[in-house]
């Protein structure tokens, strides 16, 4: 995982936790000078052509100070990397990305909160767990390969951050996470649940 600091003007729109990412427009690295997005008639974005074409990825904004004017990006680096990969791999001080956005599901409020995930999730649910509610009671469970994996969450007292192992393994081939969620203990009173990733807040039982 690379995290990199971006730095621009007019941030303020990212600035919510109703909708965590963005997407990023990475300039092909064989050009001098970057050719941006246009908005079309419609009012939708016209990307440009052939080889000044960017790559076009979905981030997480993990951290965002429209004051100061930075947004911080976390990058897995794979093994066979991507256009967002190979662009944290290369990047260098000076270099240009374009953003757009925020879109996809945040988080809302809930009695209680549950997030699932493998490294990949990891700058969302951190960014979620920092801003939750003091009195935010719930769980985490975040599978990665070992323990030099393990990052320092910032969590509410009453949150239970738990960390699974797959030793090896290839992401995407263990059952860890869905062995973990079907121990979890459900108590029997009716509560606002926030699932994460992909739920809406249901009317539902909470996480023990």
């Amino acid at each position: 995982m690379r995290r990199m600091t971006f730095r621009g003007e007019g941030l303020a729109r990212f600035d919510t936790l109703a909708a965590l990412h963005v997407r990023l427009f990475i300039p092909p690295a064989v050009l001098a000078e970057p050719v941006w997005p246009m908005l079309g008639r419609d009012g939708l974005l016209k990307l440009p052509s052939g080889d000044e074409r960017p790559a076009v990825r979905k981030y997480t904004i993990r951290t965002i100070d429209p004051t100061a004017g930075t947004v911080q990006i976390d990058f897995m680096l794979h093994n066979v990397a991507g256009p967002g990969s190979m662009f944290a791999v290369r990047a260098k001080p000076g270099d240009r990305v374009g953003l757009a956005g925020p879109g996809g599901r945040g988080l809302r409020t809930a009695d209680c909160y549950a997030f699932l995930g493998d490294e990949t999730a990891v700058p969302a649910v951190a960014r979620m767990l920092e801003n939750l509610p003091s009195n935010a009671r719930g769980i985490a469970v975040l599978e990665v390969d070992n323990v030099g994996e393990e990052q320092g969450l910032i969590a509410r007292p009453g949150i239970h951050v738990r960390w699974l192992h797959r030793n090896g393994a290839e992401a995407g081939t263990t059952t860890l996470l869905q062995d973990a969620f079907s121990t979890l203990i459900w108590p029997d009173h009716d509560v606002q649940l926030y699932l994460w990733p992909g739920w809406n807040t249901l009317r539902s039982r909470p996480f023990g």
